[in-house]
């Protein structure tokens, strides 16, 4: 962020938040050089808070770097109904702004787009751009529903996410392809909106689009990367097991994986972690988040959100 004020919300911002345009490139060059393809695994890719946030002199930058190497971009976009009063106010939409921008494009995702119109969803699709939905998060917040089914049928690549942990709490994937599929139903007073199907391709196939990672993982085939897991389906929830996709989308949870593999070699199995002490995590997590709670002043007490 390289404005004081977030537009959007007229909040002044503190300035540890804040950096100027050429010191966060200075400062991803860096880490991209360094990072960048490390083990085959890690991406480094340009992430500006939100427009209102960010000046138009710093997407031009970031348009730019996205020209000179191969990266990607990511942003949170029309989140709340004031991210499309801000842009109204400058006689624009998200989508034309960023076209304008030069920012729709391949490698490119935008996080939430509760608020964009369906010719804001077509420019998207034109331009190859991804939408992350974050229902669990948007429900959460009070942000609105994101038109996912016709971003769907126009042709948009739309993925799930999850957003931080304070908007979601769980980082439950199987739990955002349920509410997903849900949202759209009861938004559209239709159950066939959003099926268990287009659920799971969007949590899969469609995030491996959005990360370019398509030809590589996704897929159980010769020539991609072993990348799986294995889902226990012999709980009482997900029994009897006649539709086993459908299970999975409307009845399962993270605690259900069972065995997790990353290129061939097991992080987990029989639900224990064997690259890390996770009991040693757990006690160290509470740990710090009572003393970061007495450093803050704030008193434990059980609140309705």
């Amino acid at each position: 962020m390289d404005i004081p004020a977030y537009a959007s919300k007229k909040q002044t911002l503190p300035p540890g938040l804040r950096e100027e345009a050429e010191d966060s490139l200075r400062s991803f060059n860096e880490l991209y050089r360094k990072w960048n393809g490390k083990d085959g695994r890690l991406w480094v890719w340009l992430s500006p808070r939100t427009p209102g946030a960010c000046s138009d002199r710093l997407f031009t930058r970031l348009a730019e770097t996205l020209e000179e190497r191969p990266t990607g971009l990511t942003m949170h976009l029309a989140e709340i109904r004031d991210d499309i009063s801000y842009f109204r106010a400058r006689g624009t939409t998200p989508g034309k702004f960023l076209a304008r921008m030069g920012l729709l494009r391949a490698r490119t995702v935008y996080v939430h787009c509760v608020w964009l119109s369906e010719a804001d969803v077509r420019l998207f699709a034109r331009g190859g751009s991804t939408i992350s939905h974050n229902p669990s998060s948007n429900m959460k917040l009070g942000s609105g529903i994101a038109p996912v089914a016709m971003m769907l049928k126009e042709g948009a690549n739309v993925a799930l996410g999850t957003d931080g942990g304070p908007s979601n709490d769980t980082y439950d994937m199987f739990r955002e392809c349920r509410l997903a599929s849900l949202l759209q139903k009861a938004a559209l007073l239709d159950p066939k909106a959003l099926g268990h199907q287009q659920a799971l391709r969007m949590a899969v196939t469609n995030g491996c689009r959005a990360l370019d990672l398509e030809k590589a993982v996704g897929r159980v085939e010769e020539r991609y990367r072993a990348d799986f897991i294995t889902i226990d389906l012999r709980g009482p929830h997900l029994t009897p097991s006649i539709n086993p996709l459908s299970n999975i989308v409307y009845s399962a949870s993270g605690a259900d994986v069972s065995d997790v593999f990353v290129d061939g070699r097991a992080l987990m199995l029989n639900r224990k972690v064997l690259t890390l002490n996770e009991d040693a995590i757990v006690a160290a997590a509470g740990r710090r988040a009572t003393s970061l709670v007495e450093r803050a002043g704030v008193h434990r007490r059980s609140k309705a959100n």
